[in-house]
């Protein structure tokens, strides 16, 4: 079976260099361009691991809906531990607020990418 991670972050640098540590890792990764399409391919991939920023699409703003949307497609196969999701931000408020829904949330320089990937 193929391991597949699916990126929506911002920053096109981080997004490429998370594909490129992936595709190492043994994971094929598919980069979404934008929310909608990360929803689309989060309801309709069969992901391992999803990472996105907290507020994909809004850059700079606290709204957390963005990975709200995302973590309720993808709840039910987290449940049965058929995927591992984190929603990731520089900014500790907006990680904070993401926590206070259920989302699994972590700082930008928190996160060792390694471990996430890991089985």
């Amino acid at each position: 079976m193929d391991r597949k991670i699916l990126i929506g972050l911002h920053d096109e640098g981080s997004a490429n260099s998370t594909s490129i540590f992936a595709r190492i890792k043994g994971y094929q990764p598919f980069i979404a361009p934008d929310l909608d399409e990360l929803i689309a391919e989060a309801k309709g991939g069969e992901y391992q691991r999803v990472i996105m920023d907290i507020n994909f699409g809004f850059p700079f703003s606290p709204d957390i809906l963005p990975s709200l949307r995302v973590y309720e497609v993808l709840k039910p196969r987290i449940d049965l531990g058929l995927v591992r999701f984190l929603a990731i931000s520089g900014s500790y408020e907006t990680v904070r607020l993401a926590k206070e829904r259920g989302i699994p949330a972590e700082d930008k320089s928190d996160v060792n990418i390694s471990n996430f990937l890991k089985e």
